[in-house]
């Protein structure tokens, strides 16, 4: 396995929207890993580095099997992803109230005749849209990379590729939520045989023992993939080290259970289940 350390500013702050939400859009806390591997493979799929078989790949979408896939599940399986924010920075929610199409909202049942939604005094409409203020705000992000995996995608030269990627970072969330990438690094993590930990990384709650866990946390729930268009949307709860209001990442011990740890730096130590 190898490591990749990436260090981006905020330039305002970023909005995740959480999963489950419609009209009312509240944000998550700090980015999800699928908005992480997003970011990195969002460069590889626009200079067309990405393989799936002997085909490469390009774009926003690709098909398999008459789906409809995102080109970063691709990387579903080759790379986790974790962050914190460090330097002290902290992050403020907020919700803003924007002009939407709101016609995917109302019903289709007739009203006066026509169905509400097709009426055009109900076509727009206020939604709270939550975003999270972080302005300068400094984020190191950890991927874990699967070296034989990132090889199949990738070809030989996949460790250039993916570091370029990196440097290539451009946003984390909504296309507004815009970073500036201040540094990169490919290491050698170390991989950890004890069961107790301290991280400031997020982690999988299922991949610890919850009641060993010390130190203040809360609890956020991520998509887990949802890279296509169909099926039934699949999620998991992480434990996220820190404060939630004002957003803060700190540390906290646990004891893994049925995971790996892999150390990239003073507690920055990756859990995966």
């Amino acid at each position: 396995m190898l490591g990749l350390r990436v260090t981006v500013s905020l330039h305002w702050g970023f909005w995740s929207r959480a999963p489950s939400t419609s009209k009312m859009q509240p944000p998550l806390s700090i980015f999800p890993p699928t908005t992480l591997v997003g970011a990195l493979a969002a460069d590889l799929a626009r200079r067309k580095t990405l393989k799936y078989g002997d085909s490469i790949v390009g774009g926003e979408f690709w098909h398999k099997n008459g789906q409809l896939f995102s080109l970063a599940s691709l990387l579903d399986e080759a790379v986790v992803a974790s962050a914190y924010f460090k330097d002290g920075s902290m992050g403020f929610p907020y919700q803003d109230i924007n002009k939407y199409v709101t016609l995917h909202y109302h019903q289709t049942v007739l009203d006066e005749g026509v169905p509400r939604r097709y009426r055009p005094e109900f076509r727009m409409g206020a939604v709270p849209v939550g975003k999270v203020i972080a302005t300068r705000g400094i984020v190191s992000i950890c991927y874990l990379l699967d070296e034989q995996k990132c090889m199949d995608l990738l070809d030989d030269n996949w460790k250039e590729n993916i570091t370029f990627a990196a440097f290539n970072i451009e946003r984390l969330g909504s296309k507004e939520s815009i970073v500036s990438v201040e540094s990169v690094e490919l290491i050698t993590p170390n991989k950890l045989q004890g069961k107790s930990v301290r991280t400031r990384l997020y982690f999988p709650l299922r991949s610890v023992e919850e009641n060993s866990i010390e130190g203040e946390f809360y609890t956020e729930t991520f998509w887990k993939g949802g890279w296509f268009m169909e099926g039934s949307p699949q999620f998991e709860d992480y434990v996220i080290p820190g404060r939630r209001l004002p957003i803060r990442s700190g540390t906290v011990a646990a004891r893994v259970r049925d995971a790996e740890a892999y150390e990239f730096g003073p507690e920055e130590i990756l859990i995966v289940p």
